[in-house]
């Protein structure tokens, strides 16, 4: 009988032990959360931030410029002659072969 006892009174004189232990472990895993937060929000806002600017600069990208109507008539008008004048030279270039 005095075995069992000396077996109980050391199982009870391990449970402070064990709290102790799993104190600690809690206090660690604790520190490591907060470790991780302290660096995880920041970088989360800075992300936010950049997909922000990302999002104006593609709607940017994406909206063409509006060329104004009293500009673009001249403009077409130039061009459609230049090529027109270009066949006509290439035509009579042609003949003389």
């Amino acid at each position: 009988m005095e075995r069992q006892d000396v077996a109980f009174s050391s199982f009870e004189a391990s449970l402070p032990n064990q709290a102790a232990g799993r104190r600690v472990g809690e206090l660690y895993a604790g520190n490591l959360l907060a470790a991780f937060l302290l660096g995880l929000v920041p970088m989360w806002l800075t992300a936010r931030e950049r997909a922000k600017e990302l999002g104006a600069a593609r709607t940017v990208l994406q909206t063409p410029p509006l060329m104004p109507a009293r500009r673009y008539e001249p403009e077409r008008q130039s061009g459609s002659e230049f090529f027109t004048n270009l066949r006509e030279e290439i035509e009579r270039g042609q003949r003389f072969f």
